[in-house]
């Protein structure tokens, strides 16, 4: 296969409530804003299979305890052998160890980068088919976008999970897009 000479361009981020609601959408090709949405939620079955997934192997490391997943929490176990309630520090990390998904998948010429916060929202990026950058970059613009939320949904006035309307919010996004992937041409 040949390496494509040019790096590739940041064409589109969404991110997405943990019930699937889209409250953010940023086409950095606005002519194509309707595809770029329908291949970002097209890329969310992904994300269910991970967490399926992780569900699945926290359960078999200690089915007998329910957990809430974030490590550090306190959690209650219910000891299945004296049947009591014990209250211990939680050592499982499985939230976090699906914090950055890397390349989710390909859809027409485009890759999708995936992210879930331990709130449960997901950041979706949606990249054109150029030579990718390095994973330590798309963790560190991840990261600044789950930042930039966080700033923005801290604020009192901003209710829960509606769209995302903010020149302040897009303007940081726009320079996280410019530091990690450069301009666009």
């Amino acid at each position: 296969s040949r390496v494509p000479e040019r790096s590739a361009s940041a064409v589109a981020l969404s991110i997405v409530t943990r019930e699937g609601k889209p409250v953010y959408l940023k086409s950095f090709e606005p002519k194509d804003e309707i595809k770029y949405h329908f291949i970002i939620h097209a890329a969310l079955d992904y994300f269910d299979e991970k967490q399926a997934q992780e569900k699945s192997r926290s359960a078999l490391m200690l089915p007998h305890a329910r957990l809430d997943g974030i490590c550090g929490r306190l959690c209650c176990v219910t000891c299945v052998v004296t049947n009591c309630i014990l209250v211990v520090v939680c050592r499982f990390v499985a939230v976090s160890l699906l914090k950055f998904l890397g390349n989710i998948a390909y859809i027409e010429d485009y890759r999708l980068y995936g992210y879930i916060a331990n709130s449960g929202i997901k950041i979706i990026l949606c990249t054109d088919d150029g030579k990718p950058i390095g994973s330590g970059d798309r963790k560190a613009f991840f990261d600044g976008v789950q930042q930039a939320y966080i700033d923005y949904a801290a604020n009192p006035f901003v209710r829960e999970n509606t769209a995302i309307v903010s020149k302040t919010f897009d303007a940081r996004i726009e320079r996280l897009t410019q530091q990690v992937y450069g301009a666009k041409s």
